[in-house]
């Protein structure tokens, strides 16, 4: 119960934040001329180096790339650990995920910058990347603290997820296929809906150790 408490306030403090800056998209804020500095500043960064690895995280954390990754780790903590609910739970929540993404995009139809390295056909609101990102490494945090015993593996596997995520924000950001406040909306909306989906899961099967 405590836990589920903590994710209730990280689940409420990430919506409103969403909201504000979905609000600030659609209006066009202050936060219009944030996303015009960034997209201007981010180009001092440009190399062949930060352009290889941008594309190399954006084909890994890719729609269908993500799911298939999710996909197999699914099968593998269902059949060597058993871990079956967990592993229901981290697929479902991986396909809503992309529902609610792609639902969002094509409401709120925004245009991506003008100056992209790469061709993106979808819409620029929210970042998918940075969502499914937030959410898998979030749902895969979440297990491994729920499971292991060792404060190494617990440790090791918050720092490598912090990174990843943070190194495919900085891809989106840099190969200027999102503004920053894409990005900002595509963290809010994966910690609420990844938060949201640990809150159902210890509901129904808190005390149940995902078995």
């Amino acid at each position: 119960m405590v836990k589920s408490k903590k994710f209730v306030l990280i689940n409420i403090i990430s919506i409103v934040i969403f909201i504000v800056i979905l609000l600030e998209v659609i209006y066009r804020g202050f936060l219009i001329n944030v996303d015009y500095g960034i997209n201007n500043f981010i180009l001092l960064f440009e190399n062949n180096f930060t352009y290889g690895l941008s594309n190399i995280l954006a084909f890994i954390f890719d729609t269908l790339s993500i799911m298939l990754i999710t996909l197999v780790l699914c099968i593998y903590f269902w059949f060597r650990y058993q871990r079956k609910k967990e592993s229901i739970f981290f697929a479902c929540t991986m396909v809503l995920t992309a529902v609610i993404t792609l639902i969002l995009k094509e409401t709120v139809k925004r245009a991506r910058p003008f100056n992209a390295l790469v061709n993106e056909n979808t819409f620029s609101f929210p970042s998918g990347h940075v969502t499914a990102s937030v959410v898998f490494f979030g749902l895969l945090c979440y297990i491994v603290l729920r499971n292991s015993k060792s404060y190494a593996i617990k440790l090791i596997t918050i720092l490598i997820s912090g990174l990843f995520v943070l190194l495919i924000s900085f891809s989106r950001l840099f190969l200027n296929v999102h503004w920053f406040s894409d990005i900002l909306g595509g963290l809010f909306l994966g910690l609420f809906i990844s938060s949201g989906c640990i809150i159902v899961f210890e509901y129904l099967w808190g005390d149940q150790n995902g078995k």
